[in-house]
C-alpha cells in the first residue's frame, strides 16, 4: 500500500475471493484472509485453486477503506493444481531488550544479564536461534553462546576483569548483518574492611564493693570489651582471677552482643582488700586486663560488757493480718551464755518510720522504750519470746512467766496497743529494735530503718496466705549484723526449718523459743522399763522436740561401768514438736536374773548425740510389776 508515492506499513488488508467457476470447491486463500503491510508497504496471501476449470478472482482491499485490488487466476485443462510449500521462518532482526550499561568493581559479576531478542521476517519472536556472545578486554561470560527461547530471548551474565574501565559484549546472530553491543564499567575495589580487634577492656559496674567474709558480693564484677571503632565486640573470651583466695562464680566468660561479660565473687575467711583481674587473651597472650577491688570485713559479733557471752535478737514473727483473732507478733532473744541471763531490767527501744508514727494522747512517737518489769530469764543456750499479746492457740503457754514477756499485758499504753492493734507493734516495712542492759549499754540492734527512713526490705512473709517468721544468721554460734538484708533469711526458706511447732495459730510457719541447730534437750517426762518374757521393754515419753532426729538405747552392768548400744537402727524420732510422743523398745537380749542400767541417748539432725537418763533394773521383776521414774528424778 502506498500514500503519497510513499509505502504506508501496518494497515490490515483483507484477502477474499471475490468470483470463482460454478460448481467449483476446494478453492482457498492458504494464509489468514487478514494481514498487516510490512515496512515496504507490502502484504501478501496464496490462493489455492479449486477442482472446476476457469478464472477466479480475488480482491485485497484495506480494513475500513473503499479502495481495492483484484487478482485472477486461470485453472486449465490437463494441469494438476497442487499446495505450495508453505514459506520457512527466517531470523532477520536482532534487537537489544536488558542489562546495558551496568557498572561494578573490578572481578565482580554484574548483576543483571545482557538480553537479546531475535524476530523473524514477519516480525514475531523466533525460538530456537543461536546467539553467539563476545566480550572485550578480557572477562568472563557465564555463556558465549545462547538458544533464544519461545519468547525469542537469549541472555549471558559478564564478570568483569581485572582492567578498570569500559567493557563491551556483542552479540551476533548468523544470518542477520546487525550486532548489538552492550556496555559495562569496571570501577576500582573498595578498599577492604579492617578485620574487628579487640582493643579496650573498660570496667561497666561492681568495683569497690564491701561485705562480711565468707558472704558473695551483691552486684557482679562485669567488664565491656570494645573493638577499634568503639563499638561493642561480642564473642571475646574474658578470663577472671582474684587475690587473695577466693571464689569466681566463673574464671572464663565469652562477652555477649553487648560486648559484656561478668563474674561473682564470694569473699574468703581473710578480712582486708580482695582484687579480682579481668584480662581480654588474644592468641593465648592475655593483652587487655582491668582490676576490680572489694573489701572483706569481719563479722560482727556481738558482746555483752566484754564478757565471753552473747545475747541477742535470733528470730522475728513481724507479719500479721490484724484484728482480734490473729495471731500475735513476737520476738525472739537467744542466749549463746554458759550461765543463766535475767533481762529484768533490760530496755527494749522499738523505732517507727516517719510516716508510721505510734499516737499517743494525738502526739506522733517515732521512738518508744520499755523496760522489762519482772524476771525474764534465759538459761544457757536457749531462748526466750517478747510476744506482742497472749494467744489461747499457744503451745507456749506452761511456765508462760518464765518463757514469755507479754507487751500487751505490761505495756499496752507505751506502745498504743488496744484491742484492735495489740499485734501491729512491729511495722515490715520499717523498723529498728535496739537492747540494753541494766547499765544501758546497747547488746543488739536489728531492723531495716535509719533516720526514719527505710534502707531495704524484708520480704513478704505471707506464704501461700500462711505467715513466716525471719531467721537472722549465725556462725559459729555468733549472730550476723542484723541491719544488713543478706543477715536474715524467710523461715519458710530455710531447709532447716521444721515447721511443726508454732506460736498462735497452727499455719505459722516459725520456730519460736528456739534456735534451729543449736543443742537443745528433749522434753523428756518419763523413762521407764518393764521387765516381759522374753526381755526388758524399755518405754519414754517426750514432751516436746527440738530437730530431734531419734534414739538410741544404752546399757551396761553398773552405773558407772561400760554402757553398749544395743538397739542396731536409731530409733526414729518426731522431729521439731510440741507435742507429746510415747515410745517403745524391746531388749530382747537381757538376761533373767541380771541387774542391768539402762541410758537412753537422743541424736539431733545437725548429728549431737546427748545421753539423758540413766535407770536400774533389778533381775527380779515379774511380768505384772513396773518399775516407773519419773523425769523429775532422773539423773543425768
Amino acid at each position: 500500500m502506498t500514500k503519497n508515492g510513499s509505502p504506508e506499513s501496518d494497515i490490515t488488508v483483507r484477502f477474499n475471493i471475490a468470483t470463482k467457476p460454478t460448481g467449483s470447491t476446494g478453492a482457498l486463500i492458504t494464509f489468514p484472509l487478514l494481514r498487516r503491510t510490512d515496512s515496504n508497504g507490502r502484504a501478501q496471501g496464496t490462493l489455492t485453486l479449486g477442482n472446476r476449470l476457469g478464472t477466479y478472482t480475488v480482491t485485497a482491499s484495506p480494513i475500513g477503506s473503499t479502495r481495492s485490488v483484484t487478482f485472477t487466476a486461470t485453472a486449465r485443462s490437463g494441469s494438476t493444481t497442487t499446495t505450495p510449500p508453505r514459506q520457512d521462518k527466517i531470523a532477520t532482526r536482532l534487537l537489544k531488550r536488558t542489562g546495558d550499561r551496568q557498572s561494578a568493581p573490578v572481578n565482580t559479576r554484574l548483576r543483571n544479564p545482557f538480553v537479546v531478542r531475535v524476530l523473524d521476517q514477519f516480525g514475531a519472536a523466533m525460538g530456537g536461534v543461536p546467539v553467539s556472545f563476545s566480550v572485550s578486554p578480557s572477562g568472563q561470560l557465564s555463556a558465549s553462546t545462547a538458544t533464544t527461547d519461545i519468547n525469542g530471548e537469549a541472555s549471558t551474565t559478564l564478570t568483569l576483569g581485572n582492567t578498570i574501565g569500559t567493557y563491551t559484549v556483542t552479540a551476533r546472530v548468523h544470518g542477520i548483518a546487525n550486532s548489538v553491543t552492550f556496555t559495562a564499567t569496571a570501577e576500582a575495589a573498595p578498599p577492604p574492611t579492617p578485620e574487628k580487634v579487640a582493643t579496650t577492656l573498660e570496667k561497666q559496674s561492681g568495683d569497690g564493693q564491701s561485705a562480711i567474709v565468707k558472704t558473695q558480693l551483691i552486684s557482679p564484677m562485669v567488664v565491656r570489651v570494645l573493638d577499634q571503632d568503639g563499638a561493642a565486640f561480642s564473642g571475646a573470651s574474658v578470663s577472671f582471677s582474684v587475690s587473695p583466695s577466693g571464689n569466681l562464680s566463673t574464671t572464663a566468660a565469652t562477652t555477649d552482643t553487648n560486648g559484656e561479660a561478668l563474674t561473682t565473687l564470694t569473699l574468703g575467711d581473710t578480712p582486708g582488700t580482695y582484687t579480682v583481674t579481668a584480662s581480654v587473651t588474644i592468641l593465648d597472650v592475655p593483652l587487655l586486663t582491668v582490676e576490680f577491688t572489694a573489701t572483706a570485713k569481719w563479722k560482727k559479733i556481738i558482746v555483752v560488757n566484754t564478757k565471753p557471752k552473747v545475747i541477742a535478737f535470733s528470730e522475728i514473727m513481724f507479719q500479721s493480718q490484724g484484728g482480734l483473732h490473729s495471731p500475735p507478733q513476737w520476738i525472739e532473744i537467744r542466749s549463746s551464755a554458759k550461765y543463766r541471763v535475767n533481762l529484768r531490767g533490760w530496755k527494749l527501744t522499738l523505732k517507727r518510720r516517719a510516716d508510721n508514727p505510734i499516737r499517743i494522747e494525738d502526739k506522733n512517737i517515732l521512738e518508744v522504750t520499755v523496760t522489762i518489769q519482772e524476771d525474764f530469764i534465759i538459761p544457757p543456750k536457749y531462748a526466750r519470746l517478747i510476744t506482742t499479746f497472749n494467744s489461747r492457740n499457744s503451745g507456749l503457754r506452761t511456765q508462760e512467766s518464765e518463757r514469755i514477756y507479754n507487751l500487751f499485758a505490761h505495756h499496752i499504753d507505751e506502745l498504743d496497743q488496744n484491742e484492735r492493734n495489740r499485734n501491729r507493734v512491729l511495722d515490715p516495712d520499717g523498723f529498728s529494735l535496739t537492747l540494753r542492759d541494766g547499765l544501758g549499754e546497747v547488746i543488739d540492734v536489728i531492723g531495716n530503718l535509719e533516720n526514719g527512713e527505710t534502707q531495704w526490705e524484708f520480704p513478704d512473709c505471707y506464704v501461700n496466705r500462711i505467715r513466716s517468721s525471719m531467721f537472722r544468721k549465725f556462725d559459729d554460734g555468733m549472730p550476723l549484723d542484723g541491719t544488713v538484708q543478706e543477715n536474715w533469711v524467710r523461715a519458710s526458706d530455710a531447709k532447716s526449718v521444721m515447721p511443726n511447732i508454732y506460736y498462735g495459730n497452727a499455719t505459722d510457719i516459725g520456730t519460736p523459743g528456739y534456735r534451729g541447730g543449736d543443742i537443745l534437750p528433749v522434753t523428756l517426762s518419763s523413762f521407764r522399763l518393764q521387765n516381759t518374757d522374753p526381755g526388758v521393754v524399755i518405754n519414754w515419753t517426750t514432751e516436746s522436740e527440738v530437730e530431734n532426729a531419734g534414739f538410741n538405747i544404752y546399757r551396761g552392768l553398773s552405773k558407772e561401768g561400760t554402757f553398749v548400744k544395743i538397739n542396731a537402727k536409731m530409733i526414729q524420732g518426731a522431729g521439731t514438736t510440741g507435742e507429746r510422743n510415747q515410745y517403745q523398745w524391746r531388749d530382747t537380749t537381757a538376761k533373767p536374773n541380771t541387774i542391768y542400767y539402762y541410758r537412753l541417748e537422743d541424736v539431733s539432725y545437725a548429728g549431737v548425740h546427748t545421753q539423758s537418763a540413766t535407770v536400774r533394773l533389778k533381775g527380779v521383776v515379774t511380768a505384772q510389776e513396773k518399775m516407773t521414774t519419773m523425769w523429775g528424778d532422773l539423773k543425768r
